[in-house]
């Protein structure tokens, strides 16, 4: 009990301190480190995969083709650390930070899973198409935040080198059971990969090898060559009264990056047989040998824009609602117009905070195209910050409550 009082007793003087000389608003400098993690897909849950009992995981193909909407089965993995120094001033702020943004997500069509599950109608054939894409960028701004009265701005201008670009140009796969007793099943694809330097000579014969030593080399080549590219990003805030404010936040395409190599491979399969030959017939395959190419591919980050509300019914900082509604496009301005992908953008969050000292948040979202639930706590003691949150997510709504995907992150700040 004693170590109870004297735990409140702490808390309750620390909070009246900070409140009075605001000591855990910010640090003067500060040195930061964050790492999100999400991944996710629309019908598998974590129970399903990690808590079977016997470790295996069951496929039920006949419930994945009545439950998956039109869309099918979808995969997506998102991975942006960054690390950068702040200096944080009552009125003014300024940055430099670097990182890395990977997203990649695997599409396969309703088609596909409706014959494995169900089978298919004599003499109807069943088609699916199957999509991939895999951005990976690397990029260095400069976040400057000044606050003049009522009017809250901050803007970053972004340098950003595209890495690798990766899609598939075709993927087809049809099924035929005609009449006849003849069945048929075809799939071909041909799967992309741009980059900033010739991809295939990583791949050996005994599977993928990288140099690391070779990256400098890489990254000067990039370099030499102009690869990068340049976007900003950043808002606009007015405090309508001291309870409300209202930003636009965006971030801009100013000139995209470039990819100077194609690296492209092909793929088919081919199945044919009768009632009388299936247990004999041969599938034929064939592929194409990986080939790369020079060009030009252009590409930008996603360009964003929405507008955000703060809430703060006591003025106070330690409780406040937030909302945000928008939109982005990713591969804005694209000559390959398929690759432009709009979809909307919204966040509403709740932030409780004893001085800056303990914080929890929690929000609900729709963002880079993943539905998240996410719950985080912070613990700030100003020399040192620690952010942690986990979150259940997916990139369908209804299973994003069933916890078919799952998100972390953490940041950490130190300094003075």
């Amino acid at each position: 009990m004693k170590r109870l009082i004297t735990f409140i007793s702490t808390l309750f003087l620390l909070s009246s301190i900070a409140s009075a000389g605001n000591l855990f608003d910010h640090r003067l400098f500060e040195v930061e480190a964050n790492l999100p993690v999400n991944l996710s897909n629309n019908y598998f849950s974590i129970k399903d995969i990690f808590f079977t009992g016997d470790g295996i995981i069951t496929i039920d193909l006949k419930d994945m083709a009545n439950t998956l909407p039109k869309s099918g089965f979808g995969l997506i993995a998102e991975v942006s650390p960054d690390v950068g120094i702040n200096l944080n001033f009552n009125k003014f702020k300024v940055g430099a930070i670097v990182g890395v943004d990977l997203y990649g997500n695997i599409g396969l069509g309703k088609g596909i899973i409706d014959f494995l599950g169900n089978g298919n109608e004599l003499n109807k054939d069943i088609e699916a198409e199957a999509n991939f894409n895999l951005d990976l960028f690397a990029y260095a701004k400069v976040p400057v935040d000044l606050k003049i009265r009522r009017l809250s701005l901050n803007f970053s201008p972004s340098l950003f080198f595209p890495v690798v670009h990766g899609t598939l140009e075709s993927a087809k796969a049809t099924v035929t059971n005609d009449e006849s007793g003849k069945f048929s099943v075809n799939v071909n694809g041909v799967a992309a990969m741009y980059g900033i330097c010739d991809i295939s000579k990583f791949f050996t014969d005994s599977g993928f090898a990288f140099n690391p030593q070779d990256l400098l080399t890489i990254l000067t080549d990039a370099f030499s060559n102009k690869n990068f590219g340049f976007d900003m990003e950043g808002g606009i805030g007015w405090d309508y009264t001291k309870a409300f404010n209202v930003s636009v936040n965006y971030r801009f395409p100013i000139f995209p990056g470039r990819l100077n190599y194609k690296t492209s491979v092909g793929y088919e399969f081919n199945y044919e047989a009768t009632a009388a030959t299936i247990s004999s017939a041969q599938p034929e395959t064939s592929s194409t040998p990986m080939s790369t190419s020079v060009c030009e591919y252009v590409i930008n980050r996603p360009l964003k824009l929405n507008i955000t509300a703060v809430f703060d019914p006591f003025h106070s900082r330690n409780f406040t609602l937030t909302g945000m509604a928008g939109f982005a496009v990713r591969h804005p301005f694209s000559s390959n117009i398929e690759e432009v992908d709009f979809y909307p953008e919204y966040n509403f969050g709740v932030r409780l905070s004893l001085a800056n000292i303990i914080t929890v948040n929690v929000n609900t979202s729709y963002i880079d195209q993943i539905y998240e639930h996410k719950a985080g706590l912070a613990f700030n003691i100003r020399l040192a910050e620690i952010r942690a949150g986990i979150s259940v997510q997916s990139s369908s709504f209804i299973t994003s409550f069933q916890a078919t995907g799952i998100g972390a992150y953490l940041t950490v700040f130190a300094g003075l």
